[in-house]
């Protein structure tokens, strides 16, 4: 499905399977995004994924906008093309297929683990 381009390629670290398995999701993905294929065909860069719907639910809720805010970017987003971080907010600067979550608990060991710069 990812890489036809029908469902949203969305690893979170820890829960990563093995390199192998990982980098198959990832270059599946990004041949998806490159050609345009499936659902990145009809909608392109304006396709609001699974979790950035989430993402707006968030946003929508009732309560004071910081609590919302916090609630709504939770993970941190890191390019996988050059392993930096982009934080919590700027993940959409980065195409879908590159993107690698990751929990703030977790930034520590991610750094180690994945070598992050």
């Amino acid at each position: 499905m990812t890489e036809k381009g029908w469902a949203a390629c969305f690893p979170i670290y820890p829960s990563l399977p093995s390199n192998d398995d990982i980098n198959t999701t990832i270059a599946a993905a990004e041949s998806a995004w490159t050609n345009q294929r499936g659902a990145w065909e009809t909608y392109g860069k304006k396709l609001l994924l699974g979790y950035e719907f989430r993402m707006c639910i968030k946003l929508s809720k009732t309560g004071s906008a910081e609590d919302r805010i916090a609630d709504a970017f939770e993970r941190i987003c890191v390019d996988l093309r050059n392993l930096k971080s982009v934080g919590k907010h700027d993940f959409y600067k980065v195409d879908p297929s590159h993107r690698l979550w990751f929990w703030e608990k977790d930034i520590e060991k991610a750094k180690l683990d994945l070598n992050l710069q």
